[in-house]
């Protein structure tokens, strides 16, 4: 396990790539969040998924969070219906979580 000491409000660029090689090489981070601290790894990979579920002793059937950078993202895994879409559009980006139903086939983001 590494240990690194980040500044939220003096985030540099080598740390977004340190931090994107992690993610890429397969590694589960642990960040900052509003009002959690969150695991952050790549979606799609079933054996990291695996792994979350363990380190939060989380049963299978309980989703989680999942980060997305914009709602085009959004949409390629979840359903998201035009009223769900005009509300997003007025609050994204910003401070908010939003419950949506998975999409049955999940594509891969990057």
């Amino acid at each position: 396990m590494e240990i690194w000491r980040i500044n939220p409000s003096k985030i540099r660029k080598s740390d977004i790539e340190k931090m994107a090689v992690s993610l890429k090489k397969g590694k589960i981070l642990v960040v900052p969040t509003d009002t959690v601290y969150g695991l952050v790894a790549k979606m799609g990979e079933r054996e990291i998924e695996e792994k979350i579920f363990k380190i939060k002793k989380r049963k299978k059937k309980k989703p989680f969070l999942l980060f997305v950078p914009h709602l085009a993202a959004a949409k390629k895994i979840a359903v998201i219906s035009e009223e769900q879409e005009r509300f997003l559009k007025k609050v994204w980006p910003g401070k908010v979580t939003v419950v949506f139903k998975k999409e049955k086939k999940k594509e891969q983001l990057d």
